[in-house]
């Protein structure tokens, strides 16, 4: 259940109304990139981000987890598809590699997942991982890496960390 504090922004035009969750599969930033089960459900819902995961769970083989959620809007769920769109499996669900893997990390790791992330921390997550022009590692190859993400469809959403990555 979502703390009586946390609660969809209204006033913010960007995030409003409901929230934009990360649902992902137990354990996996431990499974290997190979697996099958090694995906993220990017989704937007105006209820309990926990009742999504409830409803998902029923026709799962595998464990879900909430692994992050945060105010937002149906375009930005959008947004969060458009750009994760190369490394789309199917529907709403996205191949956890790449660009996407290392967001997904600094948002949160277990056993400290499934929490409401702040605006900033979002938005750091954007500039560190999507934004990001380099690889993280001299052995991750860049252009395979700079691949998993367009990292233009969240521009709109993130315009001073979009301009700073510009500057």
């Amino acid at each position: 259940m979502l703390p009586s504090d946390i609660q969809p922004k209204s006033a913010n035009r960007k995030f409003k109304r409901g929230f934009v969750y990360f649902i992902c599969p137990e354990a996996l930033l431990h499974r290997s990139p190979d697996s099958e089960c090694v995906m993220v459900k990017i989704g937007y819902t105006t209820g309990n981000p926990e009742a999504r995961l409830r409803a998902l769970q029923t026709g799962s083989p595998v464990i879900l987890r909430v692994w992050a959620y945060a105010d937002g809007t149906p375009e930005l769920e959008a947004a969060f598809h458009a750009a994760f769109d190369p490394l789309r499996s199917h529907g709403e669900w996205f191949y956890c590699l790449g660009k996407l893997r290392d967001f997904m990390q600094q948002l949160g790791e277990e056993p400290c997942v499934g929490h409401h992330v702040s605006e900033d921390d979002l938005e750091a997550a954007v500039f560190d991982n999507v934004f990001a022009t380099r690889a993280p590692h001299p052995s991750v190859d860049e252009e395979e890496w700079s691949s998993t993400a367009r990292p233009e469809a969240l521009a709109g959403f993130f315009p001073d960390a979009w301009m700073e990555l510009l500057t």
